[in-house]
């Protein structure tokens, strides 16, 4: 098996192999190279296993997810009357009128409704939140609903939202790899929205959080 195998590797390096040939039971000793422009493909319903203590260089996984923790409503008097945010994304640094400049936007007093741009598709966030008044502690992650405004979710009118946090799918716009994509956000209240921008940095990861 192993000289059928050594065969095969050394036609292809010869460019006598033109196409791809299926290896079955192969176990490979030292060290082996797939040349460029080569490929080697694991088959769908197949499975590649590294076995614990083995070292994979290289290897690059696409984050799945942009992550934003977002202080609210700690502090004083005025900090603890906000209890929704609105995040916006744009990739010409919100150089452009209305909403032409954005490649992502979500206001959690609106739940998302009325939230469209031809030049983007709307994904809900997930969004988390802690409650100073939640019977089952102040601590817990509780996750708001998409038809419901934090405001409308906190369990007293005196809540203090103390921080949010939010996690955007990965989609065109919304990837590690775009540079000129910046990230804003701003406070919302009862009454309506502070008006204030802050500058916002997400953190990229590979799985969400499910608490």
């Amino acid at each position: 098996m192993m000289k059928r195998l050594f065969a095969i590797f050394a036609l292809c390096a010869a460019g006598v192999v033109q196409s791809a040939t299926p290896i079955t039971d192969a176990k490979l000793r030292g060290t082996t190279t797939v040349p460029a422009p080569g490929s080697l493909t694991v088959q769908d319903g197949a499975t590649l296993t590294v076995q614990e203590g083995a070292t994979v260089n290289g290897l690059i996984r696409s984050p799945k997810y942009a992550l934003f923790i977002l202080p609210l409503g700690r502090g004083s008097a005025y900090d603890q009357q906000f209890c929704d945010f609105e995040l916006k994304a744009s990739q010409t640094n919100f150089g452009t009128a209305g909403t032409d400049s954005l490649v992502y936007f979500y206001n959690s007093a609106l739940g998302g409704s009325g939230i469209s741009h031809e030049n983007w598709v709307f994904q809900y966030p997930d969004v988390y939140f802690t409650d100073s008044k939640n019977s089952g502690g102040n601590r817990i992650w509780r996750k708001q609903e998409h038809d419901l405004s934090i405001m409308e979710q906190r369990a007293a009118t005196d809540s203090v939202i103390a921080g949010i946090v939010v996690v955007v799918p990965v989609d065109d716009y919304v990837r590690p790899d775009n540079t000129k994509l910046v990230w804003s956000y701003q406070r919302v209240s009862p009454t309506g929205i502070e008006g204030y921008w802050q500058p916002v940095l997400p953190m990229w990861v590979y799985e969400k959080p499910n608490p």
